[in-house]
């Protein structure tokens, strides 16, 4: 049957009754909860629909199956909740919630696999040609094999620096969604920064969990340094020339969400010609209640 809207996914309607047992089930904890299990809870839990959504509106398959994953870790992570939550408050009944979060990781499970499945098959049906397509094709370029073999050979590497284009793309667009994920529920430090006049050249958040994040370019890896702890997100098989952040909305009094706008520019470490790639994309801060 054809699909069209996210809405009709039963995973994103499952996921969305999930969005409401949790908050039924929360507003039964003790106040002190109220920035720690209650919060922590409610945004993993609204992370699975939105990711899921998210991904089924993006244009390429590799960027649905990165936000499927990311609704999955979210659901991974509210499943340790739910496991800490039974143990600390054992008069909540949990199983409900509990069954129906086991049944929405299945359907994701399930999804992600025929996805994946789904790209190789295409793959494979649309490369290599039949025993006697090759016959025919070597017996009509044969002769003027030698003339074009200089046509060929820059083809192929043609094919080749697109292919490695498009991974260093794929991993960029990766590093931007991370970041992205962290960003929806943080609160954003800093003066508005508008584009293109006067972007910012690092990004500082608030995150419930991980306190003060902040996100900079060294050289050409993007880095994420928590309580003074520096990480590198970015792969190695790619190099950012440049890294910056437009803030809008903040301070919130002003009752807008704050937005980020990432500008990027990638290459591939692995493309001998230095042509970069410039990707760009805005976040929305997500204010979720905390009663």
């Amino acid at each position: 049957m054809y699909i069209e809207s996210y809405k009709q996914l039963i995973v994103w309607q499952k996921s969305i009754q999930l969005v409401r047992f949790v908050y039924e089930l929360t507003e039964k904890f003790p106040k002190n909860e109220t920035y720690g299990l209650i919060s922590q809870m409610r945004r993993a839990a609204v992370s699975i629909p939105s990711n899921i959504a998210e991904g089924y509106k993006r244009k390429g398959l590799g960027e649905y199956l990165n936000f499927l994953s990311i609704a999955d870790a979210s659901a991974a992570e509210l499943e340790t909740q739910f496991i800490i939550a039974e143990d600390l408050y054992k008069k909540i009944d949990f199983t409900k919630a509990v069954l129906l979060l086991e049944e929405v990781q299945k359907m994701l499970v399930v999804i992600i696999k025929k996805l994946i499945a789904n790209r190789y098959t295409l793959n494979a049906n649309n490369s290599g040609f039949t025993l006697v397509e090759m016959m025919v094709a070597f017996l009509i370029f044969s002769i003027i094999l030698t003339i074009f073999s200089s046509v060929f050979l820059s083809s192929s590497q043609l094919q080749k620096r697109a292919f490695n284009i498009q991974q260093a793309e794929e991993n960029a667009n990766y590093v931007l969604e991370s970041m992205a994920k962290e960003i929806r529920v943080s609160k954003i430090s800093g003066p508005d920064s508008n584009c293109p006049s006067s972007p910012a050249s690092t990004l500082s958040i608030t995150h419930p969990v991980n306190g003060n994040i902040v996100y900079s370019l060294n050289g050409t890896s993007v880095q994420r340094t928590v309580g003074g702890t520096v990480t590198t997100i970015s792969s190695n098989t790619v190099d950012f020339t440049r890294l910056q952040f437009c803030i809008s909305g903040t301070p919130t009094e002003d009752k807008k969400q704050p937005r980020v706008t990432i500008l990027a520019s990638i290459r591939s470490k692995k493309t001998q010609q230095q042509a970069s790639v410039d990707i760009q994309t805005t976040v929305s801060q997500r204010f979720l209640s905390d009663q």
